[in-house]
């Protein structure tokens, strides 16, 4: 019998692969992940696939509490396109007017449907809103540059705690209350770090379109695997962090900040969610504080 369990067993290593996996199933059991992710996830099917099961295993095998929360700038940009309009962007985020916010809020409702809808069909349980539903999100005009874009100020969970408490995985989409009727074009990656700060979450989990935070964009092996809050400040200050990637970590350190366990940046990768939260080497990037 013992010769079955020398080092160079696939039993052995699988045997080793599944006891880590159940350490972190068993510590995380019962804890809350925010769990975001944009438009480039949600035009690649294959891997919006791989996302929900991933999260629908996480809440009904796991017992972690998953919430989404999701953006779709590739779709809003799409629909702009071909409506003749220009996406102006300032440090990545979206110059809303009117008009665009009414195509951002149209665009998202139809969007959060179809996650929503997807999860169910999947064997999941979901409902959907967005972020003015129960004044999730409260928020003030950012600046007169960027239009309709808010910046929150208070984040209300009780919506959220209910829905969970109920058994089903809550999808959020990235729209705010101005306070007085009108609504505000959130960015998503701002809000998902603010809500897992106000949820007292474990983990932000932020799936990205790049593997993680990266020292050349052209080197996956030049993959940054775990920084600290002050590392990510010190790149900030640096300049290196550009584009869409700059919300991203202001975002995960935004939830850092606000007291939650770790934050992670993963690439677009046949479950990738699982092997960052159950394997010892991760798939991206871990912030720590």
């Amino acid at each position: 019998m013992n010769s079955m369990l020398h080092n160079n067993d696939p039993y052995d290593n699988n045997f080793d692969l599944i006891a880590k996996s159940l350490k972190y199933a068993e510590k995380f059991r019962d804890k809350t992940f925010v769990i975001k992710f944009s438009g480039k996830v949600l035009s690649n099917v294959e891997m919006l696939e791989s996302v929900l099961q991933d999260i629908i295993l996480l809440k009904e095998k796991a017992g972690i509490n998953a919430v989404v929360l999701h953006g779709a700038s590739e779709q809003i940009s799409k629909v702009m396109d071909e409506l003749g309009l220009n996406s102006t962007f300032v440090d990545g985020l979206r110059v809303t007017d009117k008009n665009t916010l009414k195509i951002v809020i149209g665009v998202l409702h139809d969007i959060n449907s179809k996650i929503v809808w997807r999860i169910n069909q999947l064997g999941g349980r979901a409902i959907g809103f967005s972020g003015v539903s129960g004044n999730v999100f409260m928020a003030k005009k950012r600046n007169e540059e960027l239009g309709f874009v808010g910046t929150i100020s208070e984040v209300n969970t009780g919506i959220i705690s209910l829905i969970i408490e109920r058994g089903y995985i809550p999808v959020i989409f990235s729209i705010g209350s101005d306070g007085n009727g009108g609504s505000l074009n959130i960015n998503a990656d701002e809000g998902a770090g603010m809500l897992a700060s106000a949820l007292h979450a474990d983990k932000l989990i932020i799936i990205s379109d790049v593997l993680g935070l990266m020292k050349n964009l052209n080197d996956d092996g030049s993959l940054i695997r775990e920084i600290t809050f002050d590392g990510c400040a010190h790149l900030l200050e640096g300049e290196t962090i550009s584009g869409g990637m700059l919300p991203k970590i202001k975002g995960c350190m935004s939830a850092i900040e606000g007291g939650v366990g770790s934050a992670h940046i993963i690439g677009l990768k046949n479950h990738a969610l699982l092997e960052e939260i159950f394997t010892d080497q991760g798939s991206g990037t871990m912030i720590i504080r």
